[in-house]
């Protein structure tokens, strides 16, 4: 899978792994399960039950098929339903939390890249760059990124955590070996000249992806928030 970097307002790269087509791809057979069991609610009530809704009542009826991967999207902050059980997010590119305006025009884009084309054009456009980015993620400057757990750290910035550890940040699972990689040499850049302002930059920035409210030292925070997952990421669950 391929690698995304992304240069964050605080001039940190965070680096992320690609969601793969497959993942994308069964997210979307998923979530089509909700189209298919809407459109059997359809039928249970017109046909069944004999009541009659009109070309009005279809309509609406219908709309939250229409907006079901946007309003999920804005809802569950880059995931529908088909997304979370496939461990996949869409994300900005830009360093900054995606927004209504990102995930609305990679929604319209679904037209094109999806709809109209089965898929297929979403499927070579993935394909053909390196970014998992179709044409609405590019126009919206989003890609999608696998949340799965990955193999052992071979970098970390904290020794190993006792089994009897407890957690504090459960979000620090939502990270990736790679950004703890990325959080230790920032780290320790920082500590060897003495850059305490870069340390507040890294930690602030760690709170708003993760959504963390915190008022724990900026030191402390990260040192915590890698003992966190280092603990989340081993066998003692």
């Amino acid at each position: 899978m391929s690698r995304i970097s992304i240069n964050t307002t605080q001039h940190v790269a965070l680096s992320y792994e690609a969601a793969s087509v497959g993942a994308r791809i069964g997210a979307f057979a998923l979530d089509a399960l909700f189209y298919i069991a809407w459109t059997v609610l359809y039928y249970i009530i017109t046909d069944k039950m004999g009541i009659t809704m009109g070309d009005v009542g279809t309509f609406i009826f219908y709309l939250p098929i229409m907006f079901y991967s946007l309003i999920c999207e804005v809802v569950f902050d880059g995931q529908s339903f088909g997304k979370m059980i496939a461990k996949i997010k869409v994300i900005s590119t830009e360093g900054v939390p995606a927004t209504f305006n990102n995930y609305f025009m990679r929604w319209v884009f679904r037209l094109i890249d999806i709809l109209m084309t089965s898929g297929g054009l979403a499927t070579l456009v993935i394909l053909a760059n390196n970014k998992g980015q179709r044409f609405g993620d590019m126009a919206a400057n989003t890609t999608v990124i696998t949340l799965r757990k990955r193999e052992k750290l071979n970098e970390i910035i904290a020794p190993k955590v006792p089994e009897d550890y407890t957690v504090t940040f459960n979000e620090a699972a939502q990270l990736t070996d790679a950004d703890i990689i990325t959080m230790k040499k920032v780290f320790n850049y920082a500590l060897k000249r003495t850059n305490y302002s870069l340390i507040d930059e890294t930690s602030d920035r760690v709170k708003t992806v993760l959504k963390i409210d915190s008022t724990m030292p900026s030191e402390e925070f990260l040192r915590t928030i890698v003992k966190d997952y280092q603990y989340l990421m081993s066998d003692y669950e």
